[in-house]
Parts: C-alpha cells; structure tokens; sequence
C-alpha cells in the first residue's frame, strides 16, 4: 500500500471537505468533565452517554439539557443498551492490578426508564491483555439484550457471558475459539454472531492475531466459528447488523485475491461477501484505520476515522446519504473537539460521545452535502419488492438503480415505475430526479 501518497491525499480531502461544513455540528454541553465512552439513543428525544468514573447521564430533549444519573467514581461505564424504553443496562469495568492485568466488571440496571441504576449480580475477575490495560484503561465488552431477563455479555481478550435472570448471575459459555477484541454482537431469534478483531497488538505471534465471526443458533449456548471468515479477514475494525442474514464489514480483507481496504456485505449470515462502493468511490479503500458506525433506515451514515496516535479514539468523521455506495470527508480541524469514541443516532440525527464531557450532534444530512435529499413527499412501494417498485409523491424524470458495488444496473425515464423482476435479491439505492432537476434518494429491498 502505498502509505505516503494515500495519506497525503486523504488529509487534502479532509481538510477540503471540513471548513465548508464546520457548523453543521453542534457542540453539546453536558455539565461534566469526563471521557465519554458510549451513546445510546432510545428515541429522537431521549439519549444517554456513559464514560469516565462510571457516569451516565441522560437528555430528554435531544440534548439540549443532560441530567447525571449515575456515578461511580474510579471505574469506566464502557456500554449501554436498553430492551426497551424503561429497562436498560451498562457495562462497568475497573482495574483492579495494573500489573497483573486484573479487571472486575460488573453490570449496572435501570427498570425505570434510566431515572435510577443499580448494581446487578456479582462483578467478575477478567485477566486480559497488556494492550487493553495500558492503552485503553478499560475492558472492552459487547452488550446484547434480547429482552429485560435475557443477555449477553462478550468480554475482550476474555469470554461470552450469558444471563436469563436479568444479570442477576451470570454464567461463562465453553467455546473452543480465541476471542480478542470484541467488534460487535448481534442476536436476531436465537441466530447471533459475535466478531471480533486481533486488537492491533504488534506483541501477539501471527497465529494468534487474527480476527473471526462466530455464529450461535441457540442465543449462545453453542458457537460455531466461521472459518470462511476467518480466511478473507485481516482485520475486523467494526460491524453493522441490518439483521441476521445482513451484515456490513468494515476493515482490510484479502478479497478477490487482492488486499482490500474497506467495506464488505453479507446477505446470508456470512457464507458469502460482496464490496460496498466499488474500487475507487468508497474512502475506506484508502484508509484502514476505521472506527464505528451507524447507519439509518433510510440510507444516511456517518462513520469515524481512527486517531492513529490513539487507538480506539476517532478524530475525524465521514457521512454518506447512499447507505455507503459514496462518502464524504468531514475534517476533525472542523470539529469543536477531539478523541471521538462512540456513535448513534435516529433518522438524520447523530450523536458522537468525546472526550471531556463533549457530545455531537448532526442533523439534516441536505444542509451537509450533495443536495440530494429523501423527501417525506416521496413514498416507494412496495419495499421489500418482487416485480416492480413505484415512486409516488413526485413525478420521475429519470430514476437510477444502484447496487451496493456502486453501479448503475437500471435506469428509466419518464416513469415513476420500476421494474425489478430481473434484479437479484439484495438491497439497491435510487436516485430519482423530477421536472425541476431535484434529485431525491431512496433504499429498496429486492426479495
């Protein structure tokens, strides 16, 4: 790879794409002073952020004003995540021997919609590695809630945990596989995946650096390590879950016996792979150091890139409108703050959880880039679809079909009907333009 040149012209590209959009995120102010690890927002009012000495706080107007709900000085929230508006749950994690590389974690409970929290169950020992220790400060774990009893726990460098009583106990699962740093859990039914990736440890011999899925079909009782996975994977910087057969890979693969920097999606849990973005329109290809994502329903993302002097801490971010199919750069020296952990986010609204109490918000993706934009105006039906696709709310000039390789496979004019017969099963964008040339974009799903 040829570092010099790329690096060189990704931070042009940054540096281009950040002075013009500056204002479009807003700077937050929660009223403390700590890292901020983790955001989840429940709905489009209501957030909580979680960080340094075990603090959570909560917004429910979008974050205009924050409210501290929990504190526990000397340890680190990690994760949170609710099963529903009232019941919710975090990850807490103290160093207990620098040296020997003990930690305790323990899980924190809410049953009331995150006004009060409490401990649950007994902490537990993890011995992990130096590299968590000393450059993190803080055990990375995955939390999973299929409902308010039921959850998984997946501890870096460590094990799968699994609880049916609501974290009261919590009971460590036998598998005959390696898990380093965890990058992402997901659990549709009784169909889950774990990844996770070699933790970017120069210290760990090569047959031990390596990054794997692995699959259960019993909500974690038995894994199955997916060993395809395991041959097209460098390394695993993060995973987005659609559902349990859609999953979209972020981070270097050797793909089509090339090395590949960038994102690949499944469509049947893993058994095969297909590139986002094709070769040349996706960012990723250029720049591997990648961390955190999210994407909406309706195509928005925004995804972070990694601080190179910081592992796991993002500094800049980049937004796409076409669920990944092309990006654009938005430069950290535009940001009003730095070390960037976590991102979530609803509809065309995103949070960023930072450093020093710092939160982020970005909306109205229409204001930040191409002027393309989906309109409330504009319905497509039926969606998922099996022969045709109709546009309704505008009348269609031209309408452009796209598939996830960034290619146009179909395109009609002076029609707002879309024939889709002859299209494989899969997920494809629109962009569909009207009589006065605005263009508007869309996601459907071919069954």
């Amino acid at each position: 790879m040829k570092a010099t040149k790329i690096y060189t012209l990704l931070a042009l590209l940054l540096m281009a794409g950040g002075a013009t959009k500056a204002q479009q995120w807003k700077y937050l102010q929660t009223g403390v002073a700590e890292d901020l690890y983790n955001v989840c927002c429940i709905d489009d009012n209501t957030i909580f952020v979680c960080g340094q000495n075990g603090v959570i706080l909560k917004s429910t107007d979008s974050g205009a004003h924050w409210a501290e709900k929990y504190r526990r000085t000397g340890c680190q929230m990690t994760e949170i995540c609710f099963a529903d508006a009232n019941n919710g749950y975090a990850v807490c994690d103290s160093i207990l021997d620098i040296y020997t590389e003990v930690h305790q974690w323990f899980l924190v409970k809410t049953y009331d919609g995150g006004e009060t929290w409490n401990e649950v169950g007994e902490p537990i020992l993890s011995w992990v590695d130096s590299y968590t220790t000393l450059i993190r400060q803080f055990v990375r774990a995955e939390l999973f809630l299929n409902d308010t009893d039921n959850l998984v726990v997946a501890v870096s460098f460590d094990g799968i945990y699994k609880s049916t009583d609501g974290g009261a106990t919590m009971r460590k699962l036998d598998v005959d596989f390696t898990i380093n740093e965890t990058r992402g859990i997901f659990f549709e039914d009784n169909v889950g995946y774990l990844l996770w990736d070699y933790g970017n440890d120069d210290f760990l011999f090569p047959e031990e650096r390596c990054a794997g899925v692995a699959k259960t079909e019993d909500f974690g009782e038995t894994w199955v390590l997916k060993e395809n996975v395991t041959d097209i994977t460098e390394g695993i910087s993060y995973a987005h879950f659609y559902d349990k057969n859609h999953i979209r890979l972020f981070g270097e693969f050797q793909f089509s016996e090339y090395d590949y920097y960038g994102i690949l999606d499944t469509y049947d849990g893993f058994d095969s792979f297909e590139t986002v973005g094709g070769e040349t329109s996706g960012y990723f290809q250029f720049y591997e150091e990648y961390i955190r994502a999210k994407f909406t329903e309706n195509g928005w993302g925004v995804s972070m890139l990694w601080e190179e002097d910081m592992p796991g801490v993002g500094r800049s971010v980049a937004y796409t409108e076409d669920d990944g199919l092309s990006w654009t750069f938005y430069s950290g020296y535009g940001l009003p703050t730095y070390r960037l952990y976590d991102i979530d986010g609803t509809d065309t609204t995103f949070y960023i959880s930072c450093a020093g109490g710092n939160v982020l918000k970005s909306r109205q993706f229409t204001l930040m880039g191409t002027g393309e934009n989906v309109s409330q105006v504009v319905a497509v039906y039926p969606n998922p679809a099996r022969d045709r696709v109709v546009i309704e709310g505008i009348e269609a000039v031209e309408i452009q079909v796209y598939n996830t390789l960034g290619r146009v496979v179909k395109t009609v004019r002076g029609t707002n009907e879309i024939p889709v017969a002859d299209l494989p099963q899969g997920v494809f964008m629109l962009r569909i333009m009207d009589a006065e040339g605005k263009v508007y974009t869309n996601k459907i799903t071919k069954r």
